[in-house]
């Protein structure tokens, strides 16, 4: 496997929450390079716009 068919970003199997709220369940992500990711949604510590797009 060379090392750009290796994953730059992975979570296998990831819960995460708040208080008593689950906000991910059982999820899994893989991000190879040159896959683009986009991430939306509020960013509590930044201004507007709350969308965020990221290369690999």
């Amino acid at each position: 496997m060379t090392a750009l068919s290796q994953p730059i970003i992975k979570l296998e199997n990831v819960f995460a929450g708040y208080e008593d709220k689950v906000v991910l369940q059982d999820v899994s992500l893989e991000v190879l390079h040159h896959d683009f990711l986009g991430v939306i949604g509020l960013m509590v510590v930044a201004k507007p716009p709350s969308c965020a797009s990221y290369w690999a």
